[in-house]
């Protein structure tokens, strides 16, 4: 089925907290999954109103919380990852450290019941300082992001096994079920090109970004699904960052302003592709 595009969608101002900018996109992209961006227009105001409405509605609930309202006996929290298996270590500075904005931003991580048996498995993406890349690649290796699947409380890296392996300088990761297959699919982005992984059902997963239309370059920060139009496929917005390779003339204010901004990207599902 080939993809429907519509245009004229006003979209208010979205910022990624980092910067704001106005722009109108036009991307026309064929997918099988199927996804297509939208023409998306940033408006460059605050929404001041918004704002001072959200702050009255904070002031209200801090208001109605009572120091009776506590429980005698707090929450409290136990580290139990090491117990457990969850021995994921960031890749980024591992020997020295450098001025590499990227790897200083960290990385994301997405709760994910890949195998569908009821549990929670754990996503964590992973990166690189430039500086160490010669070490990683006369090592072990590129490092990637790591799947870590979830029986009954106790995790096993799945990452090689599931085809998660990709040596890529992860930012951010959505998990969804964009071709509504019955299995959750993940996406990935980074600061040179976002991946989509489709599940394939059986433990694995393949990549596919290029093919579905999302495979978009420069450095998005994240992502986040819901049904924009209510046709029952989950759409997507992509948060754009910086573009490290074009400084702003005459910039006197630190990261990330010092850069020109990356376009956010929003992505309508048309459902499945042809065959």
């Amino acid at each position: 089925m080939a993809c429907s595009m519509k245009s004229g969608i006003p979209l208010p101002q979205m910022s990624t907290g980092i910067v704001s900018r106005r722009s109108t996109h036009h991307i026309r992209a064929r997918c099988g999954g199927w996804l297509t961006t939208l023409p998306t227009r940033m408006a460059s105001q605050r929404h001041s109103r918004l704002r001072i409405a959200l702050g009255a509605a904070l002031l209200l609930v801090s208001a109605a919380c009572q120091a009776e309202d506590l429980p005698d006996n707090p929450a409290s929290f136990v580290d139990v990852a090491t117990e457990v298996g969850l021995d994921f270590q960031h890749s980024a500075f591992r020997w020295d450290v450098s001025v590499d904005l990227v790897s200083m931003m960290g990385g994301g991580l997405c709760w994910i019941d890949y195998d569908d048996d009821g549990w929670l498995d754990l996503f964590l993406t992973n990166t690189w300082s430039d500086g160490e890349w010669g070490r990683w690649s006369r090592g072990d290796g590129i490092p990637h992001g790591a799947l870590y699947r979830n029986d009954g409380g106790e995790f096993e890296d799945v990452s090689e096994a599931a085809g998660l392996d990709l040596p890529m300088r992860g930012n951010g990761c959505v998990a969804a079920d964009f071709d509504l297959d019955g299995s959750t699919d993940l996406y990935v982005t980074s600061d040179r090109f976002n991946a989509l992984f489709w599940n394939n059902g059986d433990g694995t997963f393949t990549e596919g970004a290029e093919a579905a239309g999302v495979g978009a370059n420069g450095w998005q920060s994240g992502a986040v699904v819901g049904d924009l139009n209510a046709d029952g496929w989950p759409d997507m917005f992509v948060a754009g960052y910086a573009d490290l390779n074009n400084r702003r003339e005459g910039a006197t204010t630190g990261f990330p302003n010092t850069f020109l901004p990356v376009r956010d990207l929003l992505y309508l599902n048309d459902g499945p592709g042809p065959g």
